[in-house]
């Protein structure tokens, strides 16, 4: 139930981010739902990730979010399937990505396109760059 609840909640706040960026392309995302997309996002991964042959060593990606809700987040990719929550202590991630939390949740959601978001350095990227680059193999967008 919670999901589903969560899974509604993020519908009617993308959707309504799509009519407003299409009218003022710098319409922000709603700020009071942003916590309620992480949770959404924690809950419902397969929602977003895009399936591949199982790796033998999965590929950690972190997240440094700034802004009001800042904090670590990781991706964890084992190739057929992810998990996504707060970044686990003494962990080290193969890849770690810079951004505002808004950035973060609309590049999940296919609002922004990875690269586009690397070369208008909204998304800031350290660590093993093929392992940057094969994110967007897993995830695309909805």
């Amino acid at each position: 139930m919670h999901a589903l609840a969560h899974a509604g909640l993020f519908e009617l706040v993308i959707h309504g981010w799509d009519i407003r960026a299409a009218l003022e392309p710098s319409a922000p995302l709603a700020p009071g739902a942003l916590p309620a997309l992480l949770d959404f996002y924690t809950a419902c991964p397969h929602w977003f990730f895009i399936p591949d042959v199982r790796l033998p060593t999965p590929i950690r990606y972190r997240f440094a979010l700034t802004g009001a809700l800042s904090g670590q987040w990781d991706i964890v990719v084992e190739g057929d399937h992810a998990h996504i929550g707060p970044a686990a202590d003494g962990t080290s991630a193969d890849a770690t990505f810079a951004c505002e939390v808004e950035t973060f949740v609309l590049m999940l959601c296919g609002r922004m396109d990875f690269d586009a978001a690397l070369s208008d350095k909204r998304l800031i990227p350290t660590g093993d760059m093929a392992v940057v680059q094969a994110f967007k193999q897993w995830f695309q967008g909805v």
